[in-house]
């Protein structure tokens, strides 16, 4: 068994909804901790 297959066996992955608001809340921090930090449209392309 490899140690990703042993990690497997103990993760939890968010339903769509639950992870969505944690990608909202994350990224609304960022406004609040970095208002001036510059933006960018760029897609993720990973």
């Amino acid at each position: 068994m490899t140690m990703l297959m042993r990690w497997a066996s103990e993760l939890e992955v968010p339903e769509w909804p639950q992870f969505m608001r944690g990608c909202i809340a994350y990224r609304a921090s960022l406004d609040r901790e970095l208002p001036d930090t510059p933006r960018t449209a760029r897609e993720f392309g990973g």
